[in-house]
């Protein structure tokens, strides 16, 4: 069974040849440009405009504050979205471990092994039995 921090090193561990900030650093970077960009074109278009929503008039919402609503509705969906996959990633996660320790320590393979494949004899047991061979789990 592994242990919490094993656990946590697989969970954090990186492809080889990926340097960990990069992404970090390239997502910062986006972001700044998005928001230069958004409090420059506030700045230069100050003026109040008219704003029609769903029968609904507002008479002079300046446009700035019309943009930053827009943004900010627009990052809180899409942290919900991502909030919601990252929670089902982990959720999936969290199964999948519990399945191993379910197997036992001697079924985890040696680090850097390769998996072990099923015996010719229980394949051929399996597919007398009426069950998958070689992956094929078709139900008709």
């Amino acid at each position: 069974m592994l242990t919490r921090r094993a656990r946590m090193r697989a969970r954090t561990a990186r492809p080889a040849g990926r340097r960990p900030g990069l992404l970090a650093m390239v997502r910062l970077v986006v972001a700044l440009v998005v928001a230069l960009a958004t409090v420059t074109f506030a700045v230069e278009n100050d003026r109040a405009v008219r704003l029609v929503f769903v029968g609904y008039v507002f008479p002079a919402v300046p446009l700035p504050v019309l943009i930053f609503a827009a943004l900010l509705v627009g990052a809180i969906a899409v942290a919900l979205i991502g909030g919601v996959e990252l929670f089902r990633l982990r959720r999936h996660a969290i199964s999948l471990e519990r399945q191993l320790a379910a197997r036992g320590p001697e079924a985890d393979p040696a680090p850097g092994s390769p998996p072990s494949l099923p015996h010719a004899s229980s394949l051929s047991e399996s597919a007398a039995q009426g069950g998958a061979v070689c992956g094929d789990d078709r139900h008709d």
